[in-house]
């Protein structure tokens, strides 16, 4: 006899802050959802305007990161790089 295992990873229940350091638990949910238990009560607690929506029904350009000053100040020794020769 074969035995299977069935591996469930809950995540529910955490107070997620649903900003751009989620995008890869974002594609993860996406692409393993029949493994995560209850994955509709993975919910984003933070920002406001993403509060209590679930994890995967938030587009992945909703995830954003606000830049503070100091922050803003160190992109002065950012180069920018074309793609489709475009700026």
């Amino acid at each position: 006899d074969s035995f299977s295992f069935q591996h469930s990873t809950r995540l529910h229940g955490n107070p997620w802050k649903c900003d751009c350091h989620l995008w890869y638990l974002h594609d993860w949910l996406l692409q393993n959802s029949q493994n995560v238990e209850m994955l509709h009560s993975v919910v984003c607690e933070s920002p406001a305007y993403l509060r209590q929506r679930p994890v995967v029904s938030v587009d992945r350009d909703q995830l954003l990161c606000h830049l503070s000053k100091e922050d803003a100040a160190d992109l002065s020794s950012c180069t920018l790089q074309t793609s489709n020769h475009t700026v």
